[in-house]
């Protein structure tokens, strides 16, 4: 079977697509069916809270759909396979903001529009993800800057140990090397 592989990727980004719009309108039906209706009424702060928790999830709906969403011809023909929804990084936390969204939403609409405050946890995860990550940059750009330095006591060369000899290779480089920066 020919293309198996796509035909199965393009079927479950279309399931997961569309479990995620069904419970994206389920939890907003819910929320303006419970607080606008059977409730008391929002505050304009709580409902400027929910347009932002709505829209935000909304447009991130929008962008994996744009994304991943699998594209046919006229006779049913896959041409486009479409991102893979299950794969790590951006596409994993843009799916775990969706469902952060929908559970703040949902707690919200069954309790109290406080819930809305768990969305200061965003940037805090934000970052511990980005914090060793800058690190990570600010040493490769010390590292950077004690080799762009022709003092020999800012960039420190580690010397071979007895327990971790030079390879042959290691060692030509290495001669290769001091026999330049001394003549």
């Amino acid at each position: 079977m020919a293309n198996a592989a796509q035909k199965k990727l393009a079927l479950q980004n279309k399931r997961i697509l569309m479990f995620m719009l069904v419970a994206d309108v389920t939890v907003n039906f819910l929320f303006v069916l419970l607080r606008f209706f059977l409730r008391s009424p929002l505050s304009k702060f709580s409902k400027l809270l929910y347009i932002f928790a709505a829209g935000s999830s909304g447009f991130l709906h929008y962008q994996l759909y744009r994304a991943a969403a699998p594209k046919y011809d006229s006779k049913g023909a896959l041409l486009y396979v479409g991102q893979d929804l299950l794969q790590q990084g951006v596409t994993s936390y843009m799916i775990d903001y969706m469902y952060f969204s929908w559970i703040v939403i949902f707690l919200s609409a069954l309790t109290s529009t406080k819930f809305f405050a768990l969305y200061l946890l965003v940037p805090i995860f934000v970052g511990y993800k980005a914090f060793p990550l800058l690190r990570m940059g600010l040493e490769q750009l010390q590292k950077f800057r004690n080799q762009g330095s022709n003092d020999p006591a800012s960039s420190v060369q580690e010397e071979p140990t007895a327990s971790r000899p030079l390879s042959k290779r290691q060692e030509k480089l290495r001669k290769k090397s001091n026999k330049y920066h001394s003549g």
